[in-house]
């Protein structure tokens, strides 16, 4: 019954360009596939964007990334962080220090804002 459901791509396999998926109740996975090479390179590419990594293995050039990680609050908590060299360590969009990132990944592309 698909009518309220929704997919949860699992991954790819880009060798026989088969895409893996679940049904929101993380029931049973499927397959469906073979898939056009350049659709299965663009979804493969959009599922590692999306991966969660260690923190550890953020980038630390200035740029913006999503972060995850507990607050003083022992809550997790999710916002923009980016390195700052001069404090030696990742602060959020606030500059606040009372959040301790675990894990980060990538912003996706982002829309041009006009008035």
């Amino acid at each position: 019954m698909m009518d309220d459901a929704y997919l949860i791509i699992s991954g790819i396999d880009p060798k026989r360009r088969y895409l893996a998926w679940k049904d929101k109740s993380g029931g049973l996975d499927h397959e469906v596939g073979p898939i056009d090479a350049d659709v299965a390179a663009h979804i493969a590419a959009c599922l590692d964007a999306c991966r969660w990594r260690p923190i550890e293995t953020a980038p630390k050039d200035g740029g913006w990334f999503l972060a995850i990680g507990r607050g003083p609050d022992n809550e997790n908590h999710i916002s923009v962080f980016k390195w700052n060299g001069f404090a030696e360590r990742f602060l959020d969009h606030d500059y606040n220090e009372m959040l301790f990132p675990t894990h980060w990944r990538q912003i996706g592309p982002l829309p041009e804002v006009t008035k």
